[in-house]
């Protein structure tokens, strides 16, 4: 601990909340969010202000229900360029 903290009630609350603390999914709804939302979000996305100015965003959105599909895609295509090296 750093000696220039005073051991107080309060950094220690603060302390073991910071060790303590999980992310829970609960009270998530099940409920799939609209692509049109997703879309409209992530153009608000781009707006929003970051360090280094590295534009443009490019975002890729994958369908819950088509996610297996992607990855055995993906994973394939970096298997066969794997295979063209050797």
């Amino acid at each position: 601990m750093n000696p220039s903290f005073p051991e107080t009630v309060q950094y220690a609350g603060i302390a073991k909340t910071i060790r303590e603390r999980r992310s829970i999914k609960k009270g998530y709804k099940p409920d799939p969010v609209p692509v049109e939302l997703i879309t409209e979000l992530l153009n608000e996305a781009v707006w929003a202000p970051n360090h280094g100015l590295r534009e443009p965003w490019r975002f890729l959105f994958v369908p819950t229900e088509q996610k297996e599909h992607f990855i055995e895609t993906v994973a394939s295509a970096f298997s066969g360029e794997e295979q063209e090296k050797t």
